[in-house]
């Protein structure tokens, strides 16, 4: 099994961003450092995009999809946007079975994320963001 780790990143070029990164897989023993490190971006994740790097994490259990869906609420509830990116394809087959691609936001890499986020800055006010996708023509 490989080694777990969580590290939030603030990124100092692009301040309304912090990512977390989860390196293996996100299983029920390993759930308090992700939860502490949560904890730690709640209070200040007001009109933050908060980047969950799953690039490197190889499987998340029922319980790591739970702890995801909580923190996608916490940060909603706080004026921030939970966004996921690097699903690899068994992380992204368990999301799509779950359908949470209907209301949580998903992005190839992180760079995608970053791009869209920055791009939708330009045309809504500072800390706003629509809370549902919505078709425009």
């Amino acid at each position: 099994m490989e080694k777990f780790s969580s590290l939030i990143d603030y990124n100092t070029q692009f301040p309304d961003f912090v990512t977390l990164r989860i390196k293996g897989e996100i299983r029920i023993n390993v759930l308090e450092p992700i939860q502490k490190n949560l904890e730690s971006i709640y209070p200040g994740c007001k009109g933050k995009k908060v980047l969950f790097d799953l690039s490197e994490t190889a499987y998340v259990s029922s319980s790591g999809w739970s702890l995801i869906l909580s923190a996608y609420q916490n940060i909603q509830d706080r004026g921030g946007r939970l966004l996921l990116t690097g699903m690899t394809t068994e992380v992204r087959n368990a999301f799509e079975l779950l359908e949470f691609q209907e209301f949580m936001e998903n992005y190839p890499t992180l760079a995608d994320a970053y791009q869209e986020a920055l791009k939708e800055e330009l045309f809504l006010p500072q800390g706003k963001f629509p809370r549902e996708k919505v078709d425009y023509f």
